[in-house]
């Protein structure tokens, strides 16, 4: 929204804006990974989280939503209220009521004749609203990096899976290690292990967190599954390690497909 109101636009529609759901078990887009291909759910939606927040719909009068969604909302809102102009706002999707776009059915929108080539003006879009940044720029900051001291702090981080897991504080110890480690390295600028991990230690510490506060002698069981997913990270840190190590300017090209397909029995 934001873009889009930089660039100059002035009437604007919004298609699949739902930021909400009718009913529970089609929470998102069917293409999503929610869904595997056959349209089953990937896993019980409704029981890991509920049947969502109650909220004003477009064009019901009630939808399910949640805490998500309902930042997504406000931060559309407050778009369109501090852009400060005239703005003509069509919300044309089924779902949560946007403040500020008025509700339109896709098949009530009016528009005007125009014999326009699609491609053309996208071509004109792109040759007016962006530009090339300076190649220069890209080598200074890419140059700043110390790759050798990238390399020294992944060996420290591995060094602290040393240390034998054996009960809840260990692992809580375990846990909040990494994070001292990883935050130290905001104190040096050339060394980009912060701005590379700081997502994925974001999703393993969450997870081994959670594992570390179950971990007792009454359920032997999460201590084990907290040192497999512990093993599964140290991989993964090794992994990143080296396939950054070898090609730093590699696009992601990560694709996790294979993760939500139909399984089959022989």
């Amino acid at each position: 929204m934001n873009f889009m109101l930089r660039l100059g636009s002035k009437a604007l529609y919004l298609f699949g804006v739902d930021l909400g759901f009718i009913d529970v078990r089609n929470h998102h887009s069917q293409s999503s990974a929610y869904y595997r291909a056959d349209g089953s759910e990937v896993y019980n939606y409704q029981k890991a989280h509920g049947g969502g927040i109650p909220a004003k719909g477009n064009f019901i009068p009630m939808v399910f939503t949640k805490r998500e969604f309902e930042v997504s909302r406000k931060l559309l809102e407050q778009a369109i209220e501090k852009a400060g102009r005239k703005l003509e706002i069509y919300n044309c999707s089924n779902g949560v009521y946007i403040s500020g776009a008025m509700p339109l059915q896709p098949a009530n929108i009016l528009l005007e004749k125009h014999r326009i080539n699609k491609y053309d003006a996208i071509s004109e879009l792109v040759d007016t609203a962006f530009y090339t940044p300076q190649p220069d720029y890209a080598e200074d900051i890419f140059n700043s990096l110390d790759i050798e001291r990238f390399e020294q702090t992944i060996q420290q981080w591995l060094a602290l899976f040393d240390t034998e897991i054996t009960d809840s504080k260990t692992a809580r110890q375990f846990v909040e290690e990494q994070w001292l480690l990883l935050r130290s390295t905001v104190k040096v600028p050339a060394d980009p292990t912060f701005c590379l991990l700081y997502g994925s230690t974001n999703y393993f510490g969450g997870v081994l967190t959670k594992l570390a506060s179950c971990i007792s002698t009454d359920a032997p069981a999460i201590l084990e599954t907290f040192n497999q997913v512990r093993d599964i990270w140290r991989d993964y840190l090794i992994t990143a390690k080296n396939e950054f190590i070898a090609q730093p300017l590699k696009f992601d090209d990560v694709n996790v497909g294979h993760l939500f397909q139909s399984k089959t029995t022989g």
